[in-house]
């Protein structure tokens, strides 16, 4: 990312031509300053510049940045968040809970509780995107799913497990 112009200063950075048609005028973008770390400035988006970068496949958007503040000096490094809507509702599990494996399987390992207890089992999924540090799940795991996110490597399907910590919040249970 980088800053540009000195009267009307504006964001200008590279987004995936994935995500060209879930941009909209005037959405809302967040942004801080690698300078003055732990401040989020607000913005809007101004323009998009459909022209692709055809060695990245990438496009051009600028932000243009709330009035005010006038740390913002250009040529500053800044990163920025856009939150796209793209209609999709999934499920997200932490990235830690994700398995792959040479031979191309994926895999994420699930407990089942029963009257013997509780057990594991390898479930093979298929990923969509990732952001932060989760993933989404686009096949392979039901809405509801106990998966495990720490000690997985070394799991067999069936083994007895004891469940020490649930996460919350979209980081554990799905």
């Amino acid at each position: 990312l980088g800053l540009v112009g000195i009267d009307d200063v504006r964001l200008d950075f590279p987004v995936s031509e994935d995500y060209l048609a879930d941009i909209r005028p005037e959405a809302a973008v967040s942004f801080s300053l690698n300078a003055y770390p732990g401040r989020v400035y607000r913005g809007r988006v101004g323009t998009v510049v459909p022209v692709t970068d055809p060695g990245v496949r990438t496009f051009l958007l600028r932000v243009l940045p709330e009035q005010g503040d006038q740390r913002l000096v250009p040529g500053m490094s800044v990163s920025a968040s856009l939150q796209l809507d793209t209609g999709r509702r999934g499920l997200v599990v932490p990235r830690d809970a994700i398995l792959r494996y040479p031979d191309g399987r994926v895999v994420v390992w699930t407990v089942e509780t029963g009257a013997e207890g509780a057990v594991v089992r390898e479930n093979p999924v298929t990923t969509g995107i990732a952001f932060d540090s989760l993933i989404e799940i686009s096949a392979g795991l039901n809405a509801g799913a106990r998966v495990v996110v720490k000690g997985n490597e070394a799991l067999q399907d069936g083994q007895r497990v004891s469940i020490i910590d649930r996460l919350v919040d979209g980081a554990g249970d799905v």
